[in-house]
């Protein structure tokens, strides 16, 4: 992904992935956007930028506001890191929170980490007194810059639905959940839908599935700490139209590879690696994109 591997000698291969990436994005005159590691001068053309998987520790966070200033003076105004560190190191609540009262002043503010409890940087996640003082930086933060006229930021249950009151859908309503339904049971998932489905008619739901082996290989930490058994109670789909189109009858269904979803492999220029992820992961895994739309009338 990036270093000194390249058949150009010289060149970083993450600069090159970055800028196919992001024009890749910008198709059809839509505004572009990726996020990825900072890969040298010229990264601040394609954002958003991160320092990387950082270890959790005080040197980390002590890295931080030198390595952000580095990134300003070529011109990265678009820049973030994973507050309160990515990985391994040690759980600590002040170290949490020094990094979030840096972080929240920050162009992009990511609370991010690897998913396992130990990591997990929720404010609800910590003490009382360190919880209390995170939410009060967040909501310093949503004061600094106010939503916009038809935006509005809030927390959200899967399971408690009240929040489809707050959503202006008289122009139409497309709903994304990226990386979402991995961790919810089947059921959870199809309640949902159901509910959406007569709340939004016209409306739309895009989000990524993937089948029984790639959800199981997706959660295998997760699974392992919390002692979970029954995998196959966590959504997953291989056949998107035959699995959920009977969830309702407004709900008219269709998918294609994930893969796919990013690249058709006709094009010449597709490496063989990049071929064989799409077999592996489009066939093998069933990874795909699912978009479910909201009929106004029942079947």
């Amino acid at each position: 992904q990036q270093g000194t591997t390249s058949a150009v000698e010289g060149l970083d291969p993450l600069w090159v992935l970055n800028e196919r990436h992001y024009r890749d994005s910008c198709r059809d005159g839509k505004r572009g956007l990726i996020l990825s590691r900072y890969a040298g001068p010229g990264s601040h053309r394609c954002p958003v930028g991160f320092s990387g998987d950082t270890v959790i520790s005080w040197e980390s966070l002590d890295f931080q506001p030198r390595f952000t200033t580095m990134a300003a003076n070529i011109g990265y105004t678009w820049w973030s890191h994973d507050i309160g560190g990515h990985m391994m190191g040690y759980r600590s609540d002040e170290l949490s929170l020094r990094w979030l009262q840096f972080g929240v002043f920050s162009p992009i503010l990511r609370l991010h980490s690897t998913k396992n409890d130990f990591c997990s940087k929720e404010p609800w996640s910590f003490e009382p007194e360190t919880e209390r003082q995170m939410t009060e930086l967040l909501r310093l933060r949503h004061r600094l810059l106010p939503p916009g006229p038809r935006e509005e930021n809030g927390a959200c249950d899967l399971n408690d639905v009240s929040w489809f009151e707050k959503i202006d859908a008289s122009g139409g309503a497309v709903f994304f959940a990226a990386g979402v339904f991995y961790y919810f049971l089947t059921d959870q998932v199809r309640a949902l839908v159901r509910k959406m489905a007569e709340a939004f008619p016209g409306g739309r739901l895009v989000f990524d599935g993937a089948g029984k082996a790639a959800v199981k290989l997706m959660l295998k930490t997760w699974i392992q700490s919390a002692s979970i058994q029954d995998v196959g109670a966590y959504f997953a789909v291989s056949n998107a139209r035959e699995e959920l189109g009977g969830w309702s009858p407004r709900l008219r269904v269709s998918s294609r590879g994930y893969m796919l979803g990013y690249q058709d492999l006709k094009d010449p220029s597709v490496s063989g690696f990049f071929r064989f992820l799409a077999r592996v992961g489009d066939g093998r895994m069933k990874m795909q994109i699912i978009r479910l739309d909201f009929a106004e009338e029942k079947r």
